[in-house]
């Protein structure tokens, strides 16, 4: 079984794209930008309180990126995560240095939101990385001996 790559931009493909391909390139990019109803700048109300916040700070600056109100499942998942790291902080704060098990349980489960975290961040664009993908023109010539014979002579 094939596992699919990651879209990249129409800037940044590499290789000889046809020119229908790179037609539906800039289409699926200019529709995931413009084509679609814009994300709500308010959080819904079932969010915890400490994803309402993230949501609340997140949303205008999302509406700088392509990220879309058929994004909002993928925001939301974020928000929920974000929150639960929050309280899983609070918790932590809570529990005395001499509870080891307690504490050991909580950083088990800072570890696991961390790393949801950073999965949903980057597909986002929430992370400098992401956002530079995303941004970024690709560099249309490479630096640099092309083949072994340019590069030993």
């Amino acid at each position: 079984m094939e596992v699919a790559r990651k879209y990249k931009l129409l800037s940044q493909s590499e290789g000889n794209l046809t020119k229908l391909q790179q037609e539906a390139k800039y289409k699926a990019e200019f529709l995931a930008k413009d084509g679609f109803k814009a994300l709500p700048l308010e959080a819904p109300e079932f969010l915890p309180p400490y994803g309402k916040q993230e949501y609340e700070r997140l949303a205008p600056q999302m509406q700088k990126l392509p990220i879309r109100d058929l994004d909002l499942t993928s925001v939301l998942l974020y928000c929920t995560w974000y929150a639960a790291y929050r309280e899983t902080l609070d918790y932590l704060k809570d529990i005395p240095s001499v509870d080891k098990t307690s504490r050991l349980e909580g950083y088990l489960s800072l570890n696991k939101i961390t790393t949801n975290i950073k999965a949903l961040s980057s597909d986002l664009g929430l992370t400098v990385n992401s956002r530079m993908q995303m941004n970024v023109e690709a560099l249309t010539e490479k630096k640099g001996p092309k083949s072994m014979k340019e590069r030993y002579g």
